[in-house]
């Protein structure tokens, strides 16, 4: 698959990837630089990404990225989560704290989800990573 108007990061935040017309978004959240497509940030429907990506006001950094004030390492998790369906929260950062910033994102994690990894983490008193079916996954 080729990339399509590689230089157009250089005036914006978007490209099209290949013939599917696919586009790669690139974000400055808090500092730190993420790549995706355009397809996983509107996967979950109606979102702070669905009003970014449509043409709202929005600021860019120095390299055309799209800048959005909020911590970094609480989003990484929010985009794998839309990329995979699934929530794994790395040790070093709060669940409550990722969960915050879905909020703030308006992606919907379900809260029998949210209610159940919190009620199973409470109970584990090893520090494992804990493997459910569920979509929310606190490593620990």
């Amino acid at each position: 698959m080729s990339l399509t108007g590689e230089n157009s990061f250089q005036n914006g935040s978007t490209a099209t990837l290949g013939s599917k017309g696919t586009k790669i978004v690139r974000l400055n959240v808090g500092g730190t630089k993420f790549v995706t497509t355009e397809a996983t940030l509107l996967s979950c429907g109606s979102s702070f990404f669905s009003s970014l990506l449509s043409g709202f006001p929005s600021l860019k950094d120095e390299d055309g990225a799209y800048f959005i004030d909020r911590d970094g390492a609480c989003f990484a998790p929010i985009l794998s989560f839309l990329r995979t369906g699934q929530l794994i929260v790395p040790p070093h950062v709060p669940r409550d704290a990722v969960l915050r910033e879905a909020d703030f994102f308006s992606i919907d994690i379900p809260k029998q989800e949210t209610d159940q990894i919190a009620c199973l983490s409470a109970t584990n008193t090893k520090k494992t990573k804990l493997y459910y079916s569920t979509k929310i996954i606190q490593a620990s």
